[in-house]
């Protein structure tokens, strides 16, 4: 789903991959033929079974080894997606940990923020209204 997908523009710049987006339900003939066709041998998916079904899985399987990547909620998945796109002293070159930030409840900011992910190399994380939610809190300490 579109959160899931805002999240995995810093790994996919980290691992200069593409962000490739399918149906819910089943993997479309267009994404289909484009594992074939570049010859894609990992696929990661981002998000849990609600966003992506097991048996989209299985369809990709028979092209490529697939990972999924997921939380138990999109604040989780944010954060797993995170771990994978590298040390977060490795953001901007500092020591820092570098992230962008956006609302939990509004889905329309980590998709505006998806291009500033990719081109700084910095994760999406999702913050609460009030506070930030343990694993995030955890993440960025």
């Amino acid at each position: 789903d579109a959160p899931d997908a805002a999240v995995a523009a810093a790994l996919a710049r980290a691992r200069n991959a593409p962000v490739v987006l399918t149906e819910r339900d089943r993997l479309t003939p267009a994404v289909a033929r484009f594992i074939v066709r570049n010859v894609i041998r990992e696929v990661v998916v981002v998000g849990g079974p609600a966003a992506v079904p097991a048996a989209v899985l299985d369809e990709i399987a028979a092209a490529a080894d697939v990972t999924r990547v997921a939380g138990a909620d999109r604040v989780a998945t944010a954060v797993a997606v995170a771990r994978l796109t590298g040390e977060p002293g490795e953001f901007c070159e500092t020591a820092q940990v570098s992230v962008v930030l956006v609302g939990a409840d509004s889905p329309a900011d980590a998709a505006v923020a998806g291009p500033l992910s990719y081109r700084a190399r910095l994760p999406i994380l999702y913050a609460g209204p009030d506070a930030l939610a343990p694993e995030v809190a955890d993440y960025l300490a």
